[in-house]
């Protein structure tokens, strides 16, 4: 795990293992790790709170089913270079072996119906 600047953000770099489980399990158990770790600690911790924010994200937005199809090393049992992009604000970018995926095809239906009442979708063709 690694940060990037960019544009003045700090983007966060999350790896993922996929020998045992998809994608989706890994984001959950992470994400579940580091919440626990969080209150542990009983202190406040940036990059653990934009860790979380990613990988949140990632859960609210992503279709699952669809990326485990479309993507065979997302489905588990692969030693691919797994990694989640961010900066806890916006969905995260997922990378195979370095090549980013398209993020319009990781966005579910309802998420896309949410954005484009909020007029992000218009936004993004400009």
């Amino acid at each position: 795990m690694r940060g990037k600047k960019s544009i003045g953000v700090l983007m966060q770099e999350i790896e993922l293992n996929l020998g045992k489980h998809c994608i989706e399990t890994a984001i959950k158990r992470l994400h579940n790790t580091l919440l626990s770790d969080y209150f542990r600690k009983r202190k406040g911790d940036v990059k653990t709170e934009e860790k979380l924010a990613m990988l949140q994200n990632a859960l609210k937005a992503y279709d699952f089913p669809f990326l485990r199809s479309v993507h065979r090393e997302l489905a588990g049992k692969s030693d691919a270079r797994i990694v989640l992009a961010g900066d806890g604000e916006e969905i995260p970018s997922i990378s195979i072996d370095g090549r980013i995926i398209d993020t319009e095809q990781l966005i579910t239906q309802c998420k896309k119906a949410e954005r484009i009442e909020k007029g992000v979708a218009d936004e993004d063709k400009k």
